[in-house]
C-alpha cells in the first residue's frame, strides 16, 4: 500500500510541475497535490488498479473530495483538474483508460458535502398557542393555513 501511495504522490508531483496547471486559477495550485492524491487513492479503494481505473469508482472518488475545504470559487474546476490529471497519466503511459475516465469526469459536477440546516426556533406543536396571537390553540386556529 505504501508503494501505491508513493507512486501516486510521484505522479501528482509530475503533473503539478507540468503545463496543465497554467489553465487553472492560481489559487487552485495550493490545493492540487492534496486534492489529486486523495482523488486517486479513493478511486483505487473503490475499484481498479494503478494501471486502470473503473468508471464507477470515479464518482465515489470525486465525492470523497467534499471532505476538503475548497473555496466555492474553485469547486467548478475540480472535475476538470482530475480529468486533466488522468489524461496526463494516459499520455505518459501510466493509465490505460485515462481519456475515457477524463470524459466521464468532465460530465460530472463536483458537490461539497451537504450541510445540515437547522430550524431557527422550536417546532410548533398542534397544542401550542397560535403564533397569530388569537389565544386559541394552533390546531384550532391557523394549523391549516400555516402548516
Amino acid at each position: 500500500m505504501d508503494y501505491q501511495k508513493e507512486q501516486i504522490e510521484n505522479w501528482v508531483g509530475d503533473f503539478y510541475h507540468s503545463d496543465f496547471l497554467s489553465a487553472y486559477p492560481t489559487l487552485i495550485k495550493e490545493y492540487t497535490p492534496q486534492l489529486l492524491c486523495l482523488f486517486f487513492q479513493s478511486a483505487l479503494e473503490h475499484g481498479g488498479s494503478l494501471n486502470e481505473l473503473e468508471l464507477t469508482s470515479l464518482a465515489k472518488a470525486l465525492q470523497s473530495l467534499g471532505k476538503l475545504e475548497i473555496p466555492d470559487s474553485l469547486q467548478e474546476h475540480v472535475p476538470h483538474l482530475c480529468a486533466d490529471f488522468l489524461m496526463d497519466l494516459q499520455n505518459k503511459g501510466r493509465l490505460a483508460n485515462g481519456e475515457e475516465c477524463a470524459l466521464y469526469l468532465k460530465a460530472m459536477k463536483f458537490q461539497k458535502k451537504s450541510t445540515t440546516i437547522k430550524r431557527p426556533g422550536q417546532r410548533l406543536n398542534r397544542n401550542d398557542p397560535c403564533p397569530c396571537g388569537s389565544g386559541k390553540k394552533y390546531k384550532k386556529c391557523c394549523h391549516g393555513l400555516l402548516g
